[in-house]
C-alpha cells in the first residue's frame, strides 16, 4: 500500500487580469489487492470551493505476458488497454479503447 498526501496553493494573474487562486489537498495512492491486481487513485480537493475538482481511478491487472488496465477520470473520460508487457513489442499486439 502506498499513500501520499500533498497540500499546495497557487496564484495566477494573467494579462487580462483574470486571477486564479487555488488551495488544494491532493491524495495519491495505490494498493495491491492480490499479486496480480492493483488499484491506484488520484484526487484533488479544492479547500476554498469545498469540492472535489479532479478524481482518477486506475485498475491494473498483470496477465503474465500481457497487461490490462482501466483508467476512469470522473466526469471526463475513460480508457481500457490490453497489450504485451514487453515495451519493445507493446504496440504490435494491443487493444486500446477510449471515449
Amino acid at each position: 500500500m502506498d499513500l501520499k498526501i500533498d497540500f499546495h496553493s497557487n496564484y495566477e494573474n494573467d494579462l487580462n487580469e483574470k486571477k486564479l487562486f487555488q488551495t488544494l489537498l491532493s491524495l495519491n495512492g495505490s494498493i495491491n489487492i492480490t499479486k496480480y491486481w492493483k488499484i491506484s487513485f488520484h484526487t484533488d480537493y479544492d479547500l476554498l470551493k469545498n469540492k472535489i475538482i479532479f478524481s482518477n481511478i486506475i485498475f491494473d491487472r498483470d496477465l503474465r505476458s500481457f497487461e490490462m488496465s482501466f483508467n476512469w477520470i470522473k466526469n471526463s473520460s475513460w480508457s481500457f488497454f490490453i497489450g504485451l508487457k514487453d515495451p519493445n513489442f507493446r504496440n504490435i499486439i494491443q487493444y486500446n479503447e477510449k471515449n
